[in-house]
């Protein structure tokens, strides 16, 4: 009994996991990344829809409902164990825990997705802030090295590719088709001992800052001796 229900636990782990790869290998290669996740979740919507109709068709329409219902009437009671009940009580077959299985990893990958286009829509937002620099490889140089040195931390897992497009769209700063292979150039196409510019540049803007600082407090000093 416990075996059937860690199989179905399992599996919907591993599958779910797969699909996420998948997921994100696709929305690598997208120039659009809303356009792609849309697509996607038509996908998945559209396999999730032709699965309930096979469920109710095999009488397990209504399977995780009463699952949850039966849930919601005995706190003593276990999903496990409402779930063996349930199945092994009507004598079910393992193509049919195949079908309970992909319900649930379809369901979760779509509710991925919607989370992602939502994540997606937020960062597109129009703000006032805007990248100055006219060199793109220079900000996508910037943005690897913090997650380099994990001041930008991948906690959705959402990969180098897609953090260097939100905080570009954050800055507003269109990236063109070709970033992916022009940071690659700048990278192989270098002496071993080769800084980017961008690099250079940090050191003489906080130098400046630093400087004029220093310059702003010593002249207020300069006045309270007078």
């Amino acid at each position: 009994m416990i075996n059937i229900y860690n199989t179905y636990s399992k599996k919907i782990e591993t599958d779910f996991e797969s699909n996420k790869r998948i997921i994100q290998i696709s929305l690598d290669k997208a120039r659009n990344q809303n356009a792609a996740i849309s697509n996607l979740l038509d996908q998945f919507r559209n396999q999730f829809n032709e699965l309930q109709k096979i469920l109710f068709k095999c009488d397990l329409g209504n399977f995780f409902q009463r699952i949850e219902q039966k849930l919601d009437l005995d706190k003593d009671q276990t999903e496990e164990q409402i779930f063996l009940e349930l199945f092994l009580i009507s004598n079910r077959s393992e193509i049919e825990l195949h079908y309970l299985i992909n319900y649930q990893v379809l369901k979760i990958t779509i509710q991925h997705l919607e989370n992602k286009r939502q994540q997606d829509n937020s960062t597109n937002q129009i703000t006032s802030l805007h990248w100055g620099g006219t060199i793109e490889t220079e900000i996508v140089q910037l943005i690897y090295a913090l997650i380099e040195i994990g001041y930008i931390q991948d906690k959705d897992n959402i990969g180098k590719y897609s953090i260097v497009e939100r905080f570009t769209k954050f800055l507003n700063f269109n990236l063109s088709k070709n970033w992916k292979d022009n940071l690659s150039s700048s990278v192989n196409d270098r002496n071993n001992d080769y800084t980017p510019e961008i690099f250079r540049k940090l050191v003489i803007g906080w130098n400046q800052y630093r400087d004029d600082r220093l310059q702003k407090n010593q002249s207020k000093r300069d006045k309270k001796t007078y």
